[in-house]
């Protein structure tokens, strides 16, 4: 990718190939935050250099927290905790852009508004709340502020998305799993906009003061 006697061709689907098997925060995500970082279309030689550097740094410290988590995990189960808490952040939960969450989390919620938007998440009664917190944020001319959300509702409607993913299941209401279990990812970049990195191995939830993840 860095060699500049390559083909632009070339050298953009190799950075497409790296994306595509990191993709931190999605393929469609991932491309448009690098493009709004880097502030250069992809199709731009200009585009590539920065493009990788962006994309190192945030593998780094992925791989990094994976290594931390991997010890810490060794240590649960030593103390015998087979299976980490479901509602623990953890390198994978909630997807993130390591090292720069807030904006990684609006590239993503944009990147599924415009793929993924779903109807019945739209007309669900918690769905709905989460979705037009999620227009507000994308919608928003001037920096994206956590003031914009509820996080007593946002909390609300967590606990409930977590109830019917890991406890009525999908045998007990498909639909409602479902809707659930988009529910959840929303939350979870509205999460990382209120709220930034939080420390892996701790509850990741909503609380009254926004803008920070300590309880």
């Amino acid at each position: 990718m860095r060699d500049p006697s390559l083909p632009v061709r070339y050298r953009l689907h190799a950075l497409g190939s790296c994306i595509q098997m990191a993709q931190p925060i999605g393929f469609d995500a991932t491309w448009s935050y690098l493009q709004a970082k880097v502030e250069r279309p992809w199709r731009d030689p200009e585009f590539l250099l920065p493009a990788i550097g962006l994309l190192e740094a945030e593998r780094r410290i992925h791989l990094s927290m994976t290594e931390e988590f991997a010890v810490l995990r060794g240590e649960q189960k030593a103390a015998g905790r087979r299976i980490p808490p479901r509602r623990d952040v953890t390198p994978w939960n909630p997807p993130r852009w390591h090292g720069d969450e807030r904006l990684g989390a609006v590239h993503s919620l944009g990147s599924w508004r415009r793929l993924y938007y779903d109807q019945v998440v739209a007309a669900h009664r918690n769905g709905k709340v989460v979705v037009a917190a999620v227009n507000r944020i994308l919608e928003m001319e001037e920096e994206v502020t956590a003031a914009a959300l509820d996080p007593g509702e946002l909390q609300r409607i967590l606990d409930w998305a977590h109830r019917q993913t890991h406890v009525t299941g999908w045998d007990g209401d498909r639909s409602e799993y479902n809707v659930a279990w988009v529910v959840r990812y929303l939350l979870g970049q509205l999460y990382l906009i209120a709220y930034g990195a939080t420390p892996i191995a701790t509850p990741w939830k909503f609380h009254a003061t926004l803008g920070t993840s300590e309880d």
